[in-house]
């Protein structure tokens, strides 16, 4: 099939400005993941902007020869932020992952209502950039947590386009979601019901959302596919092919576990280095007979719990490296810095690949390194992974807060069927997530 020409909405665009006023591609799972679609289409894709450098390059015409499918929206400076920090990544990201400690958080006072206004603020500015667009024979397929509030929006300035929600990370459980002032929850699920279409990457985060929205919209699963036309460009890519020449130098005849994630808390990377150290517990004269190659990349720097998380995993590993280091080896190699010809040099390179977050909406490195993987490798994966309500069977499950079962699997696990993983991989085609998303098929 031709996919359907659709304006495509996200909170982030696929392209940041520079400090040099140049184009660079934007970080994040979401930007790189709809890359993807966007390439084998004529979609339009539009996008918030507020800081200077951006809004140059905006005035100046350089996102429209950069590529005339680009739609920037200009929105408040303060409002975006306020938005983007204190309630799509302080509130929002931890609720939906649950990743709160309800003995202290989160407080619903004064500052967080003043932080909500913020948010409807830049989803109003993102509504009106869309309600401005010759829209007829285009579907609006707004993405994620930081636009929850724009399909009510939508309608509401008299839009009457097919529109489709895509929430890319869990929807939460009920009892989590009735944490939220009853304000809060009509306020989303009034918008969510604006839509023609609710869309989620797993049948378990539409089972959440249809437990908590009893006048829901209609519902599709639509996992998000892998860009396999860049992940095959990549396997011989000189910056590649030179990183997994050195990677194997790190832990040359060993057995190699690998990871690779930004620096975010329902990650659990933490969890995962102490399950290095559980394994080594269990099995000390397993010491030197593997190795560990262990990348994270920074995320929202500005947040100090982010910081404080970074600065907590330097300092776990050097405590493990320390206590087990015998000679020359020491168990984990760890990297503080993103490098993504890094990351793919690592998806050809392990033997076993750990992906062991505490709640994930899908989690496309699993998918990205079975493309990559040498046969026999092995994936061990977190339950809670969205991914894994589609690999059951395929791969190894572990329960993501028990490290000690997750160091177990790491040089244990035998389950990994990474032929029928590629096979769930390359059958997951954009045609089919363009077919889940679209309100005109599902109704049609």
């Amino acid at each position: 099939m031709t996919p359907r020409r659709f304006l495509f909405v996200t909170n982030r665009g696929p392209v940041v400005t520079g400090d040099d006023g140049g184009f660079r591609r934007a970080g994040g799972g979401l930007a790189s993941g709809l890359s993807g679609a966007l390439a084998g289409s004529d979609s339009l894709w539009l996008f918030p902007i507020s800081a200077p450098s951006e809004l140059a390059a905006l005035e100046s015409g350089r996102y429209r020869e950069l590529d005339p499918k680009l739609i920037p929206a200009p929105v408040d400076s303060t409002s975006y932020t306020v938005a983007y920090e204190q309630v799509s990544n302080q509130l929002l990201w931890f609720l939906f992952h649950g990743l709160f400690d309800l003995s202290a958080e989160p407080v619903f006072d004064h500052a967080f209502a003043r932080a909500f206004e913020a948010y409807r603020e830049a989803n109003r500015a993102i509504a009106a950039a869309i309600a401005g667009l010759d829209l007829r024979g285009m579907p609006v397929l707004v993405n994620d947590y930081h636009l929850l509030l724009v399909p009510g929006m939508l309608r509401a300035m008299g839009v009457d386009a097919p529109i489709s929600f895509f929430l890319h990370t869990p929807f939460p459980y009920e009892h989590e979601f009735q944490l939220l002032p009853g304000w809060f929850k009509r306020e989303i699920l009034d918008s969510l019901a604006a839509a023609d279409l609710v869309c989620f990457h797993t049948e378990r985060w539409r089972d959440n959302f249809l437990a908590s929205a009893p006048a829901a919209a209609a519902t599709s699963v639509a996992p998000l596919p892998v860009d396999r036309g860049s992940i095959d460009r990549a396997r011989e890519q000189g910056e590649v092919a030179a990183w997994r020449e050195s990677l194997e130098k790190i832990f040359p005849d060993l057995p190699v576990i690998a990871r690779v994630d930004r620096i975010e808390p329902s990650k659990n990377l933490l969890r995962g280095a102490l399950a290095v150290e559980s394994l080594l517990e269990s099995r000390p004269s397993r010491a030197g007979e593997f190795g560990v190659l262990f990348f994270a990349y920074p995320s929202r720097q500005s947040l100090p719990r982010y910081r404080r998380l970074e600065q907590e995993l330097v300092s776990i590993v050097d405590r493990i490296n320390e206590r087990w280091r015998r000679g020359a080896w020491q168990p984990i190699h760890l990297r503080v810095s993103d490098d993504p010809a890094r990351s793919l040099a690592t998806y050809q390179t392990f033997d076993t690949l750990l992906v062991n977050p505490v709640r994930d909406g899908l989690n496309l490195v699993v998918a990205e390194a079975a493309m990559l993987g040498r046969d026999g490798a092995q994936i061990v994966l977190s339950t809670e992974a969205g991914i894994a309500d589609h690999l059951r069977g395929k791969v190894n499950l572990v329960n993501p807060l028990d490290v000690v079962e997750t160091g177990e699997a790491l040089l244990g696990a035998t389950g990994t069927d990474l032929a029928a993983v590629r096979s769930w991989v390359a059958g997951n085609t954009w045609d089919k997530w363009f077919a889940a998303v679209d309100p005109g098929e599902r109704s049609g």
